[in-house]
């Protein structure tokens, strides 16, 4: 984790969100290598409804806010090159409430395939569901989503 010392370099950004991406590791990478640092850990780089993203919602593509796959990929590249090792943190254990997998099976409820995966405390009834929905959606970043690819 690179601490920086002077607030200037901090952009506000939508929602809150503040600090660097992937291209900001990439400019600093002689800086960082110059530190020792042989491995970086980066925390969840993934779509999500939230701004630390450990709520992910799609697991294939990188949160617009840290950058975009072709950045990754130049990251991954620059660090091999320099001897180093780029760790990524993949929440696995949950998913946002906005993940089309979460959102599908709340509008099918137990007829979808998902249904088993998910774990509630006790079976909800559709009125619930239908109001789960409600309150989600406004929160969720749809505009950055593609809901209901699992059918």
């Amino acid at each position: 984790m690179i601490l920086l010392r002077r607030l200037e370099f901090l952009e506000l950004r939508e929602k809150g969100y503040y600090g660097g991406d992937l291209k900001g590791i990439i400019n600093r990478i002689e800086y960082i290598r110059s530190l020792g640092v042989e491995s970086l850990y980066l925390t969840p780089i993934f779509p999500s409804s939230s701004y630390h993203r450990y709520d992910v919602y799609d697991y294939k593509g990188i949160d617009k806010y840290p950058g975009t796959m072709k950045d990754l990929e130049e990251l991954v590249n620059i660090i091999h090159r320099h001897g180093m090792k780029l760790v990524l943190d993949i929440p696995l254990h949950h998913v946002s409430p906005c993940h089309p997998m979460f959102i599908d099976t709340t509008r099918k409820g137990k007829q979808l395939r998902f249904w088993d995966l998910s774990c509630f405390l006790e079976e909800p009834s559709k009125e619930i569901l239908e109001e789960m929905l409600k309150y989600i959606m406004p929160e969720c970043r749809s505009d950055d989503m593609n809901i209901g690819v699992f059918k």
